[in-house]
């Protein structure tokens, strides 16, 4: 039997736990069993982030294409089953001096293989470049006249088709600025909603650590298209396509800044200005891998030169817009 008194180690923490109020002691710490009261650490203050992308040369909004439509090709649309294409004349060229155009430029040749190709996936019969412009030579007819007798419903007169690049003073370049979501590793996270004092803030310190514009610097790729679509029974036209498409080529004076800044705690304080977080990192565009993509001079799908591999795209994005605006009626 224990001595009256006699408290045990468990009954000893029990007792000086129970002496113990929340007003004396904001935590609970344990030494060899016993606790004792300590002052906690502060909580940390959470840190927001925000990641901004800043690009020296970003491209004026180009005009839209246009589309326009005549009540006949509306009556007569899904009875198109077949077109023939006639091109511009300084499309063709001559392999030697002295002979006959019969020769499409490196550009035109390729723009014009992903147009029948494009036609040809929406189940029309195409009739080629080479083979209406024979008919109208030989027999001197107009496109449409040549193009109802080899058996075409529709000719397409391309009066302008051409791909090039565009430099940020022909572009109207100028900086834009897009803001993100981010974290301590600089991640692009969702878009982030800035007030103006905010933005101007950013936006100084960009334009301060960023490379300049250079005029002519290739900021993209443009592709002009105006065609006109003429029904073979009564060569009138009837549909029209008109405007230029651009594609923004990868640039290396793009920059991307990391802010953050302490967020504001209830009743203690409110959330700190945005200051640098991090030294800027140059855009991913600057690589080497995506450089020689911008840079190198090479062949894709029989365009040659700079960003051949872009052109290409683009020529294909632009033929396949034409084709499906034609076989749906869209504007």
């Amino acid at each position: 039997m224990k001595p009256i008194g006699h408290r045990s180690q468990s009954q000893l923490v029990l007792a000086v736990a129970a002496a113990m109020t929340l007003e004396a002691c904001a935590s609970m710490t344990y030494t060899s069993g016993v606790p004792y009261c300590a002052t906690p650490p502060p909580p940390p203050i959470p840190v927001s982030y925000a990641l901004v992308e800043y690009r020296a040369g970003e491209i004026a909004e180009m005009p839209k294409v246009e589309v326009n439509q005549t009540d006949a090709y509306k009556t007569n649309r899904t009875a198109y089953k077949s077109v023939a294409i006639h091109v511009p004349d300084d499309c063709l060229q001559t392999s030697r001096p002295g002979e006959k155009q019969t020769l499409l430029s490196a550009s035109c040749g390729a723009y014009f293989s992903e147009l029948e190709k494009a036609f040809t996936k929406f189940n029309y019969r195409v009739f080629s470049w080479d083979a209406l412009r024979g008919i109208e030579r030989q027999k001197n007819l107009a496109p449409d006249a040549a193009g109802k007798e080899l058996g075409a419903d529709v000719v397409i007169v391309f009066n302008r088709l051409d791909v090039a690049t565009v430099d940020a003073a022909g572009g109207g370049a100028g900086p834009s600025f897009k803001y993100f979501v981010s974290d301590d590793h600089g991640a692009r996270g969702v878009p982030l909603a800035v007030d103006d004092a905010t933005q101007t803030t950013f936006r100084e310190f960009a334009k301060a650590h960023a490379v300049a514009v250079d005029a002519k610097g290739i900021v993209a790729l443009g592709s002009t298209v105006d065609a006109t679509a003429l029904a073979t029974s009564g060569g009138e036209p009837v549909w029209f396509y008109r405007g230029t498409v651009t594609k923004p080529l990868p640039s290396s004076s793009g920059m991307r800044f990391l802010f953050g800044r302490k967020s504001s705690v209830e009743g203690v304080r409110g959330a700190e200005p945005w200051t640098p977080a991090t030294p800027q990192v140059p855009e991913s565009a600057s690589s080497p891998s995506a450089q020689g993509r911008v840079d190198d001079a090479r062949t894709a799908g029989g365009v040659a030169g700079p960003h051949a591999t872009e052109k290409l795209d683009l020529i294909r994005d632009v033929a396949r817009d034409f084709v499906t605006k034609f076989q749906n009626g869209e504007k």
